[in-house]
């Protein structure tokens, strides 16, 4: 009896480190939490991790874990050094190297701590954080709805090295900006979250992540997260989130649902009808739509750094101009053809190789999905590599989980 409850108290140990290791990286930068206090959650990420290897033991490594961890620290420290080398100075050199570290760190620690076991439970953990904000969101913007926005705004907060002023609101929903939509001519206000991230265009990546996620694995109640999920994303307003969600949605249907039943085609048809339409209208929003940003500043910014990139790679094509390069760039964080002239061609090909190594062997059919959005928004939005979080989740064995 001993020995069985001293096996259980054991599993429900490992269980909790996982979940505490994952909401941890969850939190790293850029998330709100982790944009100041990036150091202390590293050092508290080190000390689960230690905890972890020394009072519970070492989990046999996999082979392909520990090619993804090498090919992921060689990126980290490429940047640690392109950034100190090139870029603008040792001044701005300095957020290249925490950049790095972060990498680096982020990569051995799910060397250690991530297997097949663990992978469902991190997929959960994410599953359950996001449908937490997005209830939240739900619940914020039907007050305001009702009038009740003096109410609900609770404080301001000040985040390091963002532009945006983020206000928290009842019960704990981040917002970055307020947005007004016109159906049938009616003036509506609606809060623009950012759920526990610094940029909507970043949140919904864990958005459609989620999603996708209820039906990989199996969670109780799956069909209240998906709806939640889905009013949440339309409240970030990221062009980038509706067309992923548009993008999965299709690929779901085309590649994932031929052996599945008529009721759940017709479910993700719908859900691709629904989100359709909402992606019409805001793609055509005066203030915020995709036409809107696109001759306005928004655009206009994109368009020039995207130029002004191509014409730096053509100059710098090995190592770039500098991870930190300020130099004529308008938008510093903006996708991956921007990435290409601070890295050039030797960083890219790491970064992407990793990339495609974890999706060739913890990915499928089925579960590719999951990933896509990270490949897309990389391309459209932001890189990846300035948020670790996507890189944790290609540790995650997907090939094993199953809702079956």
């Amino acid at each position: 009896m001993t020995y069985i409850q001293d096996r259980y108290n054991n599993k429900i140990i490992r269980k909790l480190i996982v979940i505490s290791i994952t909401l941890v990286i969850l939190n790293l930068r850029p998330s709100i939490l982790g944009q100041n206090y990036t150091k202390l959650l590293l050092c508290v990420l080190l000390g689960l991790t230690l905890f972890r290897c020394i009072v519970l033991g070492l989990d046999k490594l996999s082979r392909e874990r520990v090619i993804l961890a090498t090919i992921n620290v060689c990126f980290g420290w490429y940047i640690i050094i392109n950034s100190l080398i090139l870029g603008s100075g040792i001044e701005y050199g300095v957020a290249g190297v925490y950049v790095g570290i972060t990498i680096v760190f982020v990569s051995l620690v799910c060397l250690f701590y991530m297997n097949d076991d663990n992978g469902i439970v991190v997929l959960k953990t994410t599953i359950y954080l996001v449908t937490l904000f997005s209830l939240s969101s739900f619940i914020t913007n039907l007050g305001i709805f009702l009038g009740y926005y003096d109410k609900l705004y609770l404080k301001t907060i000040y985040v390091k090295d963002s532009y945006h002023n983020f206000r928290l609101f009842f019960p704990f929903s981040i917002v970055c900006s307020e947005q007004h939509y016109f159906p049938f001519g009616i003036s509506h206000l609606m809060m623009r979250m950012t759920g526990f991230l610094r940029e909507p265009g970043l949140y919904q990546l864990f958005l459609i992540y989620s999603f996708f996620g209820t039906f990989v694995v199996r969670i109780r109640f799956s069909f209240v997260h998906r709806a939640l999920i889905l009013m949440s994303l339309i409240t970030t307003f990221s062009t980038a989130g509706f067309v992923n969600i548009i993008f999965c949605s299709i690929y779901y249907i085309i590649f994932v649902t031929r052996q599945r039943s008529f009721k759940s085609i017709a479910l993700y048809a719908i859900v691709l009808l629904i989100v359709s339409l909402f992606t019409v209208y805001f793609l055509n929003a005066p203030s915020f739509g995709f036409f809107s940003k696109l001759y306005h500043e928004s655009g206009l910014i994109r368009i020039h750094d995207i130029m002004t990139s191509l014409e730096l790679f053509r100059d710098y094509p090995i190592f770039g101009v500098g991870f930190t390069y300020k130099g004529v760039f308008l938008n510093k964080n903006l996708n991956l053809f921007v990435g290409l002239s601070k890295l050039g061609l030797a960083g890219l090909v790491i970064h992407l190789y990793g990339i495609f190594y974890g999706i060739k062997h913890f990915y499928n059919k089925a579960t590719l999905v999951l990933i896509i959005p990270m490949l897309l928004t990389s391309l459209i939005s932001q890189p990846i590599y300035y948020t670790v979080v996507p890189i944790f989740l290609l540790f995650i064995n997907t090939k094993v989980l199953s809702t079956k």
